[in-house]
């Protein structure tokens, strides 16, 4: 599997150096705004390959990456229209709170995770309303409490559950001690005792 991304980073170097030929001589003419989105989407396939061989951390990156490059190809190309900065960047917190949520969904155990995702997603989106000038905006300021609220069920049940797998493994740890006592042979103890 370590070959795979190896073979990965070979064809993306050998894609790039000849895209840079034919743009050189004119054959195929494309700019740093074509580029990099399609950098940045080829880096998040990396970071799937990184998924592939074990490292479910990646998918951090892996969603950053690849969400990103999806979002400056499609303005870059026209199929969505050429917002500035200050339109898109909630985009930008919105895609850091997916990515909590899809390593949440690599790593279901750890509930951590899903307090900034949902944050960032919420905050994200009602960012985005607000420079797009939707009328939700005032529904959000209203209920973001709501916010606060699952953030405190996230956290109970949290503890809720790793207090449980604590008990889970104090049983565990004690049934197994228990079980080695019985099988002592009885005739050593016997032998201590009359000693």
């Amino acid at each position: 599997m370590k070959n795979l991304s190896s073979v990965f980073l070979g064809v993306a170097f050998i894609l790039a150096g000849v895209a840079i030929l034919l743009n050189q001589y004119q054959v195929l003419t494309f700019g740093w705004t074509q580029f990099y989105p399609l950098a940045l989407i080829g880096l998040g396939v990396y970071f799937i390959l990184d998924i592939v061989q074990g490292n479910k951390g990646a998918i951090f990156w892996a969603t950053i990456s690849i969400l990103l490059g999806l979002f400056f190809f499609l303005r870059n190309f026209g199929y969505i229209p050429f917002f500035w900065f200050e339109e898109y960047w909630p985009l930008f917190i919105l895609i850091f709170g997916l990515a909590f949520i899809s390593l949440f969904v690599m790593k279901p155990e750890d509930w951590g995770l899903l307090i900034p995702g949902v944050v960032l997603c919420f905050i994200g989106l009602a960012f985005a309303s607000y420079t797009m000038g939707y009328q939700w905006y005032s529904v959000i300021c209203r209920f973001w409490p709501l916010l606060l609220v699952l953030i405190g069920v996230v956290l109970i049940v949290n503890s809720i559950q790793s207090r449980k797998r604590l008990v889970d493994h104090s049983n565990d740890t004690n049934a197994s001690e228990e079980s080695a006592k019985e099988s002592t042979p009885p005739s050593k103890k016997g032998d201590k005792e009359q000693e």
